[in-house]
């Protein structure tokens, strides 16, 4: 088949890669100069009843790998194509452009997608991200992500995400949560006071907080919920976030990006036409139910300006370690 994606973010290149593999020929088309990931740290985790623990990354790092084996995997990426649309198997860009006629159209690109029907509810909480050095001598734990709270109106957080590709220095993705319309007013409340309100709601988090010295080097990220019944149309497969998005708070997105691009490789090695759609989107369908079920619940109780589901999750959580611990049942 004649693939072509829409999209070099993550979903985009596995993808890519897997299909090119199984010997079709993929092509990926993308808005940027040249193939760059978007965003800070993220965590792979593992799906399923496992101890297998999560590899927390920089996306440059996944990003890095994906492209590099779709790209062995001979697939395409034509970089400075800015997608606006999709009809009958062809994609349209910005400028007036239309690609070659494909066998199936594959929307990767993300939130923002112009593709994809899906409209999403916006969430009233948002968070700002950044990449730091890890600093020595913080007394953080090098493998954990670690938070601290004040209810849950205000959330920080330290992911050590390792080294960026090419270098050498161990780094660390921090995150502090937000209004969805908090940003300007952080901004204009300036860096120093914001460096006094995290030092003292988490003394250990200041050798992080004082490497931000230009508010731009923490990027604003907004969130939201929806999901496509059917994410999928005419010679077309929807993936990742343009499928289906939620919070953060259970570190899934890249994860179901991926999982979205294997289910979808694996219905095109037993059919093909709308019945491999068909199979990709059941395949999919519970999971990615679940994931959102789950995301509605835990949301509130970790960024909201309730003052009792705070409680409930402290409460809930406290007694699941003493429950672990214990491990009489």
């Amino acid at each position: 088949m004649d693939i072509a994606i829409a999209g070099a973010g993550i979903g985009g290149p596995a993808a890519g890669a897997m299909l090119a593999q199984a010997g079709h020929d993929v092509t990926i088309y993308d808005q940027f100069a040249a193939p760059a990931p978007v965003g800070s740290g993220l965590v792979i985790q593992p799906v399923g009843p496992n101890d297998t623990p999560g590899l927390a990354i920089h996306r440059s790092a996944l990003f890095a790998t994906l492209h590099g084996v779709a790209v062995a995997a001979g697939v395409k990426v034509v970089p400075g194509h800015k997608v606006i649309g999709a009809q009958a198997g062809r994609l349209h860009f910005e400028g007036g452009g239309v690609a070659d006629p494909a066998d199936l159209v594959i929307d990767a690109s993300g939130a923002r997608s112009t593709i994809s029907p899906l409209r999403a509810r916006d969430l009233p909480h948002a968070a700002i991200w950044g990449t730091v050095d890890w600093p020595d001598g913080c007394g953080l734990p090098v493998d954990e992500l670690t938070q601290r709270y004040r209810r849950a109106d205000r959330m920080i957080g330290v992911l050590p995400i390792g080294t960026l590709p090419g270098e050498t220095t161990g780094k660390a993705a921090i995150f502090w949560s937000l209004p969805r319309d908090g940003h300007e007013v952080w901004v204009r409340c300036g860096l120093d006071g914001w460096r006094d309100e995290v030092r003292a709601l988490w003394p250990e988090f200041a050798p992080f907080a004082e490497q931000i010295t230009e508010p731009a080097q923490m990027a604003m990220a907004h969130y939201s919920r929806g999901t496509l019944r059917r994410p999928w149309g005419e010679k077309l497969a929807i993936i990742g976030d343009a499928a289906h998005r939620a919070s953060p708070q259970l570190g899934q997105s890249a994860n179901m990006a991926l999982l979205d691009a294997a289910a979808l490789a694996a219905a095109l090695e037993h059919t093909d036409g709308a019945a491999a759609l068909r199979l990709y989107a059941a395949a999919r369908r519970w999971h990615v139910r679940v994931y959102q079920a789950m995301s509605w619940a835990f949301t509130p109780q970790y960024q909201s300006d309730s003052r009792i589901l705070p409680v409930l999750r402290t409460g809930c959580f406290i007694r699941s370690v003493a429950c672990r611990r214990c491990r009489r049942c």
